[in-house]
């Protein structure tokens, strides 16, 4: 189970396996490509035909066909020398001016690669070079020496005209790259929804409807207009176990302005809202006929008399259907017909304060249902008996090991009484072994009333001191039910943790998670001068503060980021338009002020007046966010350049440091350590105006020691320009999600697409990889991109740590370790790399600790002093002990590690 994510079979993603199942019986249309086989040279030059190289005139590349052992060719790109970062420097063979695409149609690109010495991965891309615009197909990959076959299914967002268009392989160092048999074809189908509630063989499609079975299935849903995080990310309401319509449970929602959940964003205009609509939703996608008559049904009542209440119909994809109605102290039947338009939907009812202005009240929500019209009539479950598994914790994630897990069964009845009910309970771990399992029976001792029957069974103290990351499945015949857990020693607030994250999370009982897993540390873009300054001299924090002080209350720490040069009335352009910037679209506001100020002693006024308001709360401010290179700040499209970024820091630093001379100051260009820009800046002199250099990395999946080199470069470079400086790596793109919400799923951007991993496994295993190994150059915080939480059933991994509800994912549990046993070192204390074996040391204190890993295995004599954890922090006994390619961590009482040398070289020297 150890084994290396390398060697796990093919280097597609895991949805590429369940999307190929679902189109296997469709049928194709013709190879968009030309020669895709690479066989057609007609003039003998050497170049397979309609294929080309590009790239700048420094790199120097060679396309070409090669021949293969079992017949016929392949293309095969050689880079020999990547010039100076830039846009364009890159090694690419490409095809141009041949394939169209149709808005709205599916495609499927396959190829076979493998490659030699390509550092940090693949990118394969179709773009409209006319206005230089992605159509749906940017993805990244990492290619072996061995051929393995890649496949990807992607709807183009965009029409493209042939003669528009470039399919491209590219990559941003030398090396080799072989292709093959590349493929791009239309496909019939779409995006696929899970999980999914199928309608085969029941009435009712909606699970636990009459939440007999506590609130199991059920989350909330809220659509208000606002920023981006916007969504309800748990349930909000509390399972009435009697008192329903039927005089069994139901779900009660109480709202109160004063208590309200609130939603708080940080980006463009910062927002602090109260909810206003709570919707109760099911959680998961119910599978409809498109075009058939359905009826969406649900009892509610509300005290005091006349609260709105809204009926939502949610399609994937689709238009949503929704009705408001007010109800009465009474139950009452209210009823929503429609026709979907789409295969996948889910359902929400409840509280809908969003254009009222009444009292606080109480709404209680009982007997939902989804039904075919012709099916309409009194309510039925969807089974009539039904089970659920839940956890008395929030999240599911438990903070007391020796406790270990508490889990809750629950089953219902409905008609006639069985007694009992017999199911498997089956929980894997991090590395998804079998660790439990028992066959367990519900005893059907409670009567609610003479049509419902229930019963309930508690464990409790399962995998006690065990820790890390479990997956809990109930299977039974009222249905099977899957948890994500998790049991963490929870890190101390006065740790100083490796890991935080780009925006804090909108809710606060994320937040609060993440911080049991010691992920304390919020990049936050609310004191922004548009905002804080809106006319000369007119300041006013109050936007800020609502979320600054937030995350200061809840224990977190701030890096409070400057991040656009320019308000409404300093930017250069504000002279010479009569253009109202906060009139026009987002994007034309955003350019409005990442323009350079038309004095920049106007911008060290307001970099001072941020740091005189938070004087003494924050420890860290951050200069601009990428700089030149992006639309964002200063760019370079508009005629800015390095010397507009080198006074814009010198600027803030001078002026923050006036006001306070111990805070951090943060600065560079947001970008890779051996970008362009980077070693630019680098080289004439933003290090001295910085204490802590910024970087910013979304890397196709590739092996975390593939960026080393790139590391020591600019470590060298630092050393010989001002540094060496510590490197906080500001944005950093690490997604997977093993319960993708749909196929081909949805992760964010082109850049956090092209970083996704084949697996949460893959994805946390790297995680605790690259901290080794950039913490080994000079890096010291990591902010994972980004704080988000989507809407219940809709895609999220950008959220990084958490499925809805604040479940975990396995980078969750690995974060809590790394953060918990090394955190954020005092000091490196070098490295052991003999063979595939690495070991990297810190000092921790009195004590040093090391992060190794071995792409093949090691056998290790653990000596007493010695101490070892695996990446879910359990402790491995002394003895012989196996290293392999997931990491582990040594620590030993000595601050140089001399042990641990000893142990590592001795063995990792043997053949």
């Amino acid at each position: 189970m150890n084994s290396s994510p390398w060697t796990r079979g093919c280097w597609c993603f895991l949805w590429v396996i369940w999307a190929s199942a679902f189109f296997a019986c469709a049928q194709t249309g013709s190879n968009l490509v030309i020669n895709g086989s690479f066989e057609l040279d007609a003039n003998g030059d050497g170049v397979p035909d309609d294929w080309q190289p590009a790239g700048d005139r420094e790199t120097r590349q060679e396309l070409g066909r090669e021949p293969l052992p079992e017949g016929g060719y392949c293309g095969r790109l050689i880079c020999t020398f990547m010039g100076k970062d830039s846009p364009s420097a890159h090694a690419m063979i490409c095809q141009v001016g041949r394939v169209a695409m149709q808005r709205g149609q599916w495609y499927r690109l396959s190829f076979r690669a493998r490659a030699e010495g390509i550092l940090k991965g693949v990118s394969v891309a179709l773009n409209n070079t006319r206005v230089w615009k992605g159509v749906g197909l940017d993805f990244g990959f990492y290619a072996t020496a061995q051929w393995q076959r890649y496949e990807f299914v992607f709807e183009a967002t965009d029409n493209l005209p042939a003669e528009s268009s470039r399919l491209q392989f590219w990559f941003k160092s030398t090396g080799t790259l072989w292709l093959d048999d590349v493929e791009l074809v239309a496909i019939p189908g779409g995006r696929q929804w899970h999980p999914q509630w199928s309608a085969e063989g029941v009435v009712n499609l909606v699970p636990n409807g009459a939440f007999e079975c506590g609130a199991a299935h059920w989350g909330s849903y809220n659509n208000e207009p606002g920023g981006w995080g916007n969504q309800l990310y748990q349930l909000v309401g509390t399972w009435q176990p009697v008192g329903g319509a039927d005089g069994g449970g139901c779900l009660q929602i109480k709202w109160d302005p004063e208590t309200a959940p609130v939603f708080y964003f940080d980006y463009f205009q910062a927002v602090r809202r109260p909810v206003r609509r709570m919707l109760a939703a099911n959680l998961g996608w119910l599978k409809v006929t498109p075009g058939e008559p359905m009826q969406f049904s649900v009892e509610m009542r509300s005290e005091p008399a006349g609260i709105p209440a809204t009926l939502t119909i949610v399609q994937a994809e689709g238009p949503t259907r929704q009705q408001t109605v007010r109800l009465t102290p009474q139950w009452q039947r209210y009823a929503l017909n429609f026709q979907p338009d789409r295969p996948f939907v889910f359902v929400a009812a409840g509280p809908d304060f969003l254009s009222s202005t009444g009292p606080a009240g109480t709404v209680w929500v009982d007997r939902v249902a989804l039904q075919r019209q012709s099916d309409s009539g009194s309510f039925q479950p969807r089974t009539p008996l039904e089970t659920s598994l839940e956890t008395p914790v929030v999240g599911n994630i438990f903070t007391n090991p020796a406790a270990g897990l508490t889990l809750i069964l629950r089953g219902a009845a409905h008609g006639q009484n069985p007694r009992r009910v017999g199911g498997r309970l089956l929980i894997t771990d991090f590395f998804d072994r079998v660790v439990y399992e028992q066959n367990l029976e519900i005893q059907f001792t409670q009567q609610v009333s003479p049509q419902i029957h229930r019963g309930t069974v508690t464990l409790k103290g399962l995998l006690p001191n065990r820790l890390g990351f479990y997956r809990v499945t109930w299977a039974a015949a009222g249905g099977t039910n899957t948890l994500r857990c998790a049991l963490v020693e929870p890190v101390t607030p006065q740790a100083e943790g490796a890991i935080g994250m780009n925006h804090a999370y909108p809710w606060d009982f994320l937040v609060h998670l993440a911080h049991l897993a010691g992920i304390r540390w919020w990049r936050d873009w609310s004191a922004k001068w548009h905002e804080v300054e809106k006319a000369p001299g007119q300041w006013n924090f109050a936007a800020a503060d609502e979320q600054i002080e937030r995350v200061l209350r809840l224990g977190g720490e701030p890096l409070v980021l400057l991040p656009f040069p320019s308000s409404w009335w300093s930017s250069r352009w504000a002279a010479s338009t009569n253009n109202l910037p906060h009139a026009q679209d987002y994007e034309s506001q955003r350019r409005f002020v990442a323009q350079a100020p038309q004095r920049w002693e106007d911008f060290g006024t307001y970099a001072a007046a941020v740091a005189r308001h938070y004087g003494g709360r924050v420890r860290a401010y951050h200069i601009l966010n990428e700089p030149i290179y992006t639309s964002y700040a200063l760019p370079r499209a508009d005629g800015h350049s390095m010397a507009d970024y080198l006074q814009a820091v010198e600027t803030a630093h001078r002026a923050i440091r006036a006001v306070d001379k111990k805070v951090k100051i943060v600065g560079g260009i947001g970008t890779g350590p051996d970008a362009g820009l980077t070693l630019e800046f680098v080289e004439k002199g933003g290090l001295r105006h910085v204490d802590i250099l910024d970087l910013h990395q979304y890397d196709p999946p590739a092996p975390a020691e593939n960026l080393e080199a790139s590391y020591v470069t600019l470590e060298n470079l630092m050393a010989r320009h001002g540094g060496p400086k510590p490197v906080w790596i500001t944005e950093y793109g690490c997604y997977a999600d093993d319960d993708p919400a749909c196929i081909p799923p949805r992760t964010g951007d082109a850049a956090m697409t092209r970083s996704r991993w084949p697996s949460e496994q893959a994805a946390a295993e790297h995680l605790v990889k690259f901290t080794a190994i950039t913490f080994a150059h000079g890096a010291r915080k990591i902010f994972l991109h980004a704080g988000s939480s989507a809407q219940i059933n809709g895609p999220n991994e950008g959220g990084i740590f958490f499925e809805y509800g604040g479940q975990p994912r396995k980078m969750y549990a690995a974060a809590a370790v790394l953060n918990r046993l090394l955190g954020t070192p005092e000091d490196y204390l070098g490295a052991v790399t003999q063979g595939t074996g690495r070991l990297y040391l810190f000092r921790k204190g009195r004590q040093s600790v090391g992060i190794a890993w071995s792409a093949k295995p090691i056998a290790l004599d653990l000596s007493r002093g010695i101490r070892v954890w695996d990446i879910m922090g359990n402790p491995v006994r002394e003895g012989q002990f196996t290293l392999a390619d997931s990491p582990v961590y040594f620590s030993e009482s000595s601050p140089d590690a001399r042990g641990l040398r000893r142990l590592f070289e001795a063995r990792t020297a043997r053949p």
